[in-house]
């Protein structure tokens, strides 16, 4: 459904309209309109918005799994750019994929921890890490460390994240000590 407050081309979309869900709001044919203004855009504006708008697609329509196919019907994108886009999100653990009937692939969106509590923010420059405790299914407890990037164009965007069970931070921290160790070693002989 359109709304008076709906952007109605990419001149009046910004990028927190394509962060959020606002553009899915939109109809079909909407997002269809959407996709012949991509060609306006810089080369590195236009891999933000097809990235978000398949991100969006996943996180909306794809709870029980959603294909290529399926979401180039929905977003009029070339499957190729699709399936990259894809791949890179998959590579942030922003979606997952799992093969059903076969060699047919089911996309799923990763979701955000059920419960973030709290945030640190490790880094003044580029990249920099974000570092919450998350509160996962069965209650259990994460460290979620996201490895981030600023510019100007893009505002903040997550370059890769790890999970990392709380019960195994001692263990992780005596690996990181131990791997610091040895690059010492190598590094003064």
């Amino acid at each position: 459904m359109t709304t008076d407050s709906t952007p109605k081309d990419l001149g009046h979309f910004t990028l927190s309209d394509l962060e959020n869900d606002n553009c899915f709001n939109l109809e079909p044919h909407d997002l269809k309109k959407i996709n012949e203004q991509r060609k306006y855009l810089s080369p590195d504006a236009r891999e933000l918005v097809t990235r978000n708008t398949i991100r969006n697609i996943v996180k909306n329509l794809g709870l029980n799994g959603i294909t290529v196919s399926e979401i180039a019907k929905l977003s009029g994108l070339d499957r190729r750019a699709i399936q990259k886009h894809l791949d890179k999100l998959n590579g942030l653990r922003e979606v997952y994929s799992q093969k059903r009937s076969g060699n047919l692939v089911h996309y799923f969106p990763n979701g955000k921890p059920l419960h973030q509590i709290g945030l640190i923010r490790v880094g003044d420059e580029n990249p920099f890490l974000d570092i919450t405790i998350a509160q996962g299914q069965r209650d259990s407890l994460y460290f979620y460390i996201v490895e981030k990037g600023y510019s100007i164009l893009d505002g903040e965007v997550s370059e890769g994240a790890v999970m990392l069970p709380v019960e195994k931070l001692d263990y992780f921290i005596e690996a990181l000590k131990e791997l610091k160790q040895n690059c010492e070693v190598m590094k003064y002989g």
